[in-house]
């Protein structure tokens, strides 16, 4: 395999230039046999993929449950300990922002991957939370 190319790269060329001693039957033996690979391959990453952005969106939901309890308590009247409320509160934020963040990068992936232009539909993704 030349630099810069990839495995279905390489078979095309390797084909093109034994191709007047092979027949047509062999072309598309050939082609099964270097394609199925690849869409397997293909397959385990979008799975891959589906399970990570599952992974974050429950980790998002319970955060934001958490951050839900958190708001819910009534702020300290030590400076002290509200320094330590609004840091943990600022976090919280923080932490949300990136998870978002993540998952329109890993969903991006999986679009490419997938090759489809739209999420996956619901039916697709694991449930959030465990049964």
């Amino acid at each position: 395999m030349t630099p810069g190319t990839t495995t279905w790269q390489s078979a095309v060329i390797w084909y093109s230039a034994l191709a007047p001693s092979l027949r047509k039957g062999t072309l598309v033996a050939m082609l099964a046999a270097f394609l199925s690979p690849v869409l397997a391959q293909q397959n385990e990453e979008a799975a891959v993929l589906l399970r990570t952005i599952q992974a974050l969106e429950s980790l998002r939901y319970e955060i934001i449950q958490e951050r839900s309890r958190f708001n819910a308590t009534p702020e300290p009247t030590d400076e002290a300990e509200l320094q330590t409320w609004r840091a943990i509160a600022q976090d919280m934020s923080l932490t949300l922002a990136e998870i978002e963040l993540a998952i329109g990068s890993y969903q991006k992936r999986y679009r490419k991957v997938a090759g489809s232009a739209a999420s996956p539909p619901a039916s697709d993704m694991p449930p959030l939370l465990p049964e």
